[in-house]
């Protein structure tokens, strides 16, 4: 926190607990409904969802995956597989957390786009952007 001049805190002068609101950074999100299918995520995300790629429209994606347990598998852990595999990327990620609104260990993925990679294997795969 700062205080200003008189030493008064003006709300301004805090960090908010808003929700995300960063021309850098985007969120991909309902990527637990591909049931398994990491392609089809990064398909839906690339095209679908239409991300600009020239000039990209963000230096990070995020994603995040839920899970009853610690576990280190799941579809947030096969999408980021799937990102480094195909080069479409690097994607490093947080240990899982106990979300305190659901109970859930959450685990955070930030996925770094390579751009000439995505360009390459949409090209490769036949996807059309």
């Amino acid at each position: 926190m700062r205080m200003n001049k008189s030493n008064e805190l003006r709300k301004e002068d805090y960090i908010s607990e808003d929700p995300m609101v960063c021309c850098g950074v985007i969120e991909m999100s309902g990527i637990e409904h591909f049931n398994g299918d990491p392609a089809n995520a990064v398909v839906d995300m690339l095209c679908c969802e239409g991300l600009q790629l020239d000039p990209p429209e963000a230096a990070h994606i995020v994603f995040t995956q839920a899970s009853k347990t610690r576990c280190k598998s799941g579809y947030g852990y096969a999408i980021a597989s799937y990102i480094i595999q195909q080069g479409l990327g690097t994607v490093a990620n947080s240990q899982p957390a106990r979300n305190p609104n659901t109970s859930n260990q959450i685990t955070v993925f930030v996925w770094t786009p390579n751009i000439a990679g995505i360009k390459s294997w949409a090209k490769r795969n036949g996807i059309r952007r």
